[in-house]
This record gives structure tokens, C-alpha cells and sequence, in this order.
């Protein structure tokens, strides 16, 4: 007789639900790795953005000290010294402002880990649709919007 005759039928089922379990193990093993990766890959580039800007700012604050004490020197000839330092020093606090504002946009303006992210609303995409539900992500590709499971709600990933 045969071996599969005396297997009972849960056995075939039990071995599908413990390669799913595996299945998704790995699969966020490997989110959980990439995240590391993505994020060790920011923080470098950030720290090198940092270094150089640091470098740059030292140079110009030499750079802007000499200049202003050049400025005021030869505007104390029309007026005196103390409004000349002053009227420089406002110069240069009015551009430092404007500087410090265009920099604080750029800083916004970046996205760190947005390969994880795009990564975990695709897996959780496929999951919901393979467990019969919808796709759960906005028709613009954005946000995932809650999901709902037998009665209970997922908190939504956002981007």
C-alpha cells in the first residue's frame, strides 16, 4: 500500500500553511534587511552632505568676517564706524536668513527609505489581493488606505 493512502488530508493543507508562514517570513526578513541597507545608505549620504556643507560654511564664515570688516572700514569713511559694522552686519543677517530658508526646503524636499516603503505597499498590495481583498493602494499609487480583515481595520502605511 501505498504511503500517501494512509496520509490524512490535513497534512497536505498543514504543509501549504507552514511554507505560506515561511514564505512570509522571508518576505519580511528581507524588508527588514533592505531597510537596514537603505537606511546605512542615507545616513552615509547624509553624513558626507554634512561633512562638506560643514566645510563650505567654514570657509564662508571666514570669508564673509573678512569682507565685512572691509566694508565697514571703508563705509565708516561716510559715516560713523559703529552704523558702518552695523549696517553690514544686518546686510548679512538678512542673506543668512534667506539662505537658511531656501535650506530648510531642500531638506524637506528629500525622501529617506522610499524604497522600503514603495516595497512594503507592494508586498502588502499582494497579499491583499492574493487573500481576496482589494489592492489597498490610492489610484494615484500613493497611500495604502486602511484595510479591512474579518471585521477589524489595519492601520494604512503612508508615504
Amino acid at each position: 500500500m501505498s504511503e500517501s493512502r494512509f496520509r490524512p488530508e490535513g497534512e497536505g493543507l498543514l504543509t501549504l500553511v507552514r511554507e505560506t508562514v515561511d514564505g512570509i517570513g522571508r518576505l519580511i526578513s528581507e524588508h527588514l534587511t533592505l531597510a537596514r541597507l537603505e537606511f546605512q545608505n542615507d545616513i552615509k549620504s547624509y553624513g558626507r552632505s554634512v561633512a562638506v556643507l560643514l566645510l563650505v560654511a567654514g570657509i564662508f564664515v571666514l570669508a564673509y568676517a573678512l569682507a565685512c570688516v572691509g566694508l565697514a572700514l571703508f563705509l565708516s569713511r561716510f559715516m560713523h564706524p559703529a552704523n558702518a559694522f552695523f549696517l553690514v552686519a544686518g546686510g548679512h543677517l538678512l542673506i543668512g536668513v534667506v539662505a537658511g530658508i531656501i535650506a530648510v526646503r531642500g531638506l524637506r524636499d528629500t525622501q529617506p527609505m522610499h524604497e522600503t516603503v514603495s516595497e512594503v505597499e507592494r508586498s502588502v498590495s499582494a497579499l491583499a489581493s492574493a487573500s481576496g481583498g482589494g489592492n489597498g493602494v490610492a489610484a494615484d499609487g500613493g497611500a495604502l488606505a486602511h484595510q479591512k480583515s474579518g471585521g477589524e481595520t489595519w492601520p494604512a502605511i503612508r508615504r
